[in-house]
């Protein structure tokens, strides 16, 4: 069975299209992905602009061809922290319909969450306990903890590297004052989102979404993006700050020379810095791993297999 997956975020549009080979086993046919920035502006009025669901509605139709193409035998659309916030989403939903034929699920926050971290320690192939996966997106964050003895839990932070940019910097790169204002209030929101946990010891961490991709692809001056270079690679708090200041001296347009920094994400990065750093700080960890595999993966295999989730 040939299945494709489009995630409608808020500020990429993302398509997976795998072979089912088993229950817990796919082989990707192919992936693609473009930066639309749906979220753009959205912060003021909870509303999909007419400008950017065109955007949206143009990529779609270009990702199912692709799907169509490579003989999908199904095609899953779904919607996250934007499109469950927007306050003419059932609008937006009728709209694509009618334009691809698709019909869009709009998933909670906690389900996000619980496909995004079965995708990623799918990928990576590791035991999840005493496991967090944190997932920075462009409108939301996804945390998912899994205990060394008792259920996992899955929660949605409001935040976003788009949503953080529009509040804190929305014309310019941030300077000194923005920018820790920004950090204390990723870190503050963070910790009231999840002050009942107790990491000891401190959980083995997995990061995924584009800002933890495209930090490992900086990092490795990757020109080509390449997702068996991005899988399980390092990235210590101390790279990350590293990284963080080495961005922050230079302008915005400056950024999208460095090798690995994707373009359309250079205006965001930072704020998607910041939420990472506020999480292993809070966490009380040193590094994580990096996961290409996210949500995608995780929506494949909750349709192979239902019962597993």
């Amino acid at each position: 069975m040939i299945l494709a997956a489009i995630d409608v975020g808020t500020n990429t549009i993302r398509l997976m299209v795998a072979k089912a080979l088993s229950d817990s086993q796919i082989s990707v046919l192919w992936r693609e992905r473009e930066i639309v920035r749906l979220g753009k502006g959205f912060t003021r009025e909870k509303k999909v602009s007419s400008k950017n669901l065109e955007r949206v509605i143009t990529v779609i139709k270009k990702f199912s061809i692709q799907a169509q193409k490579l003989k999908a035998e199904k095609i899953l659309l779904f919607g996250t922290s934007a499109l469950r916030e927007a306050c003419n989403s059932k609008d937006v939903q009728q709209l694509l319909y009618k334009e691809t034929g698709l019909l869009l699920q709009i998933i909670s926050g906690k389900m996000e969450a619980k496909l995004t971290s079965h995708g990623a320690i799918q990928n990576l192939g590791l035991s999840p306990k005493n496991m967090a996966v944190i997932d920075v997106g462009g409108g939301s964050s996804e945390f998912s903890y899994f205990p060394i003895r008792g259920a996992p839990s899955f929660l949605s932070v409001p935040l976003g590297a788009v949503w953080l940019t529009e509040k804190f910097s929305p014309h310019n790169s941030p300077g000194a004052e923005e920018y820790e204002g920004m950090y204390r209030f990723c870190h503050n929101s963070i910790k009231k989102t999840i002050p009942s946990f107790s990491f000891n010891p401190p959980p083995q961490v997995i990061g995924t979404g584009g800002t933890a991709t495209t930090l490992a692809a900086i990092s490795q001056k990757l020109s080509i993006y390449d997702p068996e270079k991005i899988n399980n690679f390092p990235l210590s708090l101390t790279l990350i700050k590293e990284l963080e200041n080495d961005l922050r001296s230079l302008p915005i347009k400056e950024r999208v020379k460095i090798p690995g920094l994707e373009k359309g994400r250079e205006d965001i990065i930072l704020a998607g810095i910041s939420l990472f750093i506020a999480f292993m700080k809070i966490l009380k960890v040193s590094k994580m791993i990096i996961s290409d595999a996210s949500l995608l993966e995780g929506i494949i295999f909750q349709e192979i297999n239902p019962s597993g989730f």
